[in-house]
């Protein structure tokens, strides 16, 4: 799972520090192909916000959704 430091971890969409006030949702490293353009968000730590209105999100969560680490399986 991502890990997180409050006023340190960078939302990768935003580029602004999570922090503890704020709602935020994390996914594990789910993604294996450094290739894939979806690849650097994997194991990372996002703003609610900002992952809800992502362009990319539907496909993401798809994309997890089929991986190992979901318990929607």
């Amino acid at each position: 799972m991502a890990l997180i430091e409050y006023g340190v971890t960078l939302c990768p969409l935003c580029g602004q520090p999570v922090n503890s006030w704020e709602e935020w949702i994390a996914f594990p490293h789910f993604i294996e192909e450094e290739e894939d353009p979806l690849w650097p968000y994997s194991d990372a730590v996002f703003h609610r916000n900002c992952f809800e209105s992502w362009p990319h999100r539907e496909e993401f969560l798809a994309r997890f959704k089929d991986s190992k680490f979901s318990s929607q399986r």
